[in-house]
């Protein structure tokens, strides 16, 4: 892949991540009719399965950063 390749994979993955954790939090949080537990559980297991594919393209310890960030919502929007 090349880097604008590479760019745009990243960018996608970074906001699917996002979209995973404000699900789970919305699921804590918010009103919700199905189980919860299960729920969050598989919106975290979505996210640990974006980080790894996100850790095959930028390595494992920047990837993990970026997930942290993004929990934290302070990753920067792109």
């Amino acid at each position: 892949m090349d880097s604008d390749t590479n760019q745009s994979e990243i960018i996608r993955i970074c906001k699917q991540i996002e979209v995973e954790h404000r699900a789970a939090e919305f699921a804590l949080y918010g009103f919700c009719l199905t189980s919860k537990h299960k729920f969050i559980t598989a919106r975290m297991v979505r996210m640990g399965e974006l980080q790894g594919e996100l850790a095959s393209i930028i390595g494992e310890e920047e990837s993990v950063i970026i997930l942290i960030k993004i929990m934290d919502g302070k990753e920067t929007k792109k």
